[in-house]
């Protein structure tokens, strides 16, 4: 499996923090909502439309029975925050701010237990034999304060 920078290190100028509201606003308080910076999943959303994938979705969701029961994100099979679809072919998608190596080697390890059979399995290669192109978007901003995309496609 090698991990390499795709040719797409690319300046992203309009994926600016959006003003992203938290919450619901408090009724009769006055108070405005707190705006909130754009998530590296959402910034991926947008560049996956934009780059013209026909159907674009989050995959990671919140899971109120992780750790203890304080709840935690969960991703589709413990890698997988987007999932896309472009000319045919799915795109699944990891996304990051700049820890790009660490996230790698997190996906490397990654095993998903079949509840029914109790097998375990490595999860990039059933995506890989499934036909389906994974990704690691990682995001930083650049000294233009500008959104930098370091995207690395495992294979």
């Amino acid at each position: 499996m090698n991990a390499e920078a795709s040719p797409l290190n690319e300046l992203v100028d309009d994926l600016d923090d959006a003003e992203v509201l938290d919450g619901p606003e408090p009724v009769g308080s006055g108070q405005r909502r707190k705006k909130s910076k754009t998530s590296p999943t959402q910034r991926t959303l947008k560049f996956l439309r934009r780059q013209g994938c026909e159907l674009v979705a989050v995959t990671e969701k919140w899971n109120p029975y992780m750790n203890g029961g304080r709840g935690g994100r969960q991703d589709l099979y413990g890698i997988i925050d987007v999932l896309a679809v472009k000319d045919g072919q799915v795109i699944a998608v990891q996304c990051c701010s700049t820890d790009v190596s660490g996230h790698i080697n997190k996906m490397v390890e990654a095993t998903f237990k079949n509840p029914e059979t109790e097998t375990e399995c490595l999860v990039l290669p059933a995506l890989f034999k499934a036909k389906i192109k994974v990704y690691v978007h990682g995001w930083r901003r650049d000294a233009k304060n500008k959104w930098i995309l370091r995207e690395v496609e495992l294979s």
